[in-house]
């Protein structure tokens, strides 16, 4: 999905945790931030949110679908299941 339709990759964790180990291509978004930045994500496009373990991203897909994004998913595992799948990561 995320080359096929041009998804956005959303990550939910903090800054810190963001800049230790990310999804290359992913945009940090801290959850406490998701609801006043929504409005900054193209509607148009699958919105693919990552957590750590993938057990608190679901509750953003509503967050998201309040402000018209229909088409928000969760990344099943999170960062912690992407790194476990030996998938790239980005530190910076």
């Amino acid at each position: 999905m995320v080359n096929q339709k041009d998804a956005i990759l959303i990550d939910l964790r903090s800054a810190d945790q963001f800049k230790a180990g990310a999804i290359p291509q992913s945009r940090n978004i801290p959850a406490a931030d998701l609801d006043a930045k929504a409005s900054t994500l193209p509607k148009d496009k699958p919105v693919i949110l990552v957590c750590d373990t993938g057990r608190s991203a679901p509750r953003s897909v509503a967050v998201l679908r309040k402000h018209g994004i229909e088409q928000a998913f969760t990344l099943q595992g999170g960062i912690q299941g992407w790194m476990q799948s030996s998938l790239p990561v980005k530190k910076s």
